[in-house]
């Protein structure tokens, strides 16, 4: 359910230290596709008819995150080959280092932020659903219009905001300048994408 806000999302907007290198092999990685597999069914996870990729999953690992890669929202099967490890995310840098087979997701700064936040954070779902966002925009924590997707601000946002989803006890958050933008996290991946999955079935 993109719009041209969508449309841009694959344009990665930190510096981007890349190191080419195989697939991750950690076992995480394929519970990682897994969840995005089913996200991409859902219609959460897609690519915009000009072909441009939106949503994005990650999990904490040993040494960072592995995320999903910028520009693999239309891969109806997601594999490792479209997976990298995100070894540090320095977000008042805006400057992101991982290794892996492709680049980062262009959300890596906002994953990083609710990774910050806490231990008990061990996965993170960006996805897209205008219905939802359109419903639940303001009636749960949201971030401001002005925070865009992919920067320092929304990244920063995100975290300010963490501490009101404990209170609500809400783990989806909507991101108010990111048009049909939802993020949800979990302490693990299956509790990530549920809670957003519970929201489009309910």
């Amino acid at each position: 359910m993109p719009n041209s806000n969508a449309s841009r999302e694959g344009i990665l907007k930190f510096e981007c230290c890349w190191q080419p290198a195989p697939p991750p092999e950690h076992p995480l990685v394929w519970e990682l596709c897994h969840w995005r597999n089913v996200l991409y069914r859902a219609g959460l996870i897609g690519a915009t008819p000009e072909g441009i990729g939106y949503g994005n999953v990650s999990v904490r690992s040993p040494d960072g995150f592995f995320i999903t890669g910028t520009g693999t929202g239309a891969i109806p099967e997601l594999t490792p080959a479209g997976c990298t490890e995100v070894l540090s995310a320095d977000i008042a840098a805006n400057r992101v280092v991982c290794r892996g087979p492709v680049r980062a997701s262009s959300e890596t700064l906002t994953h990083a932020a609710l990774y910050a936040c806490a231990a008990e954070v061990g996965a993170v779902v960006h996805v897209h659903h205008r219905k939802l966002w359109e419903t639940l925009l303001q009636k749960l924590p949201t971030t401001p219009v002005e925070a865009e997707y992919g920067t320092v601000a929304l990244a920063r946002a995100v975290a300010e905001l963490y501490p009101d989803c404990l209170r609500r006890g809400q783990r989806v958050l909507l991101l108010g300048g990111h048009p049909e933008g939802l993020l949800s996290f979990g302490s693990t991946l299956e509790e990530a994408a549920t809670a957003v999955l519970q929201l489009l079935e309910g």
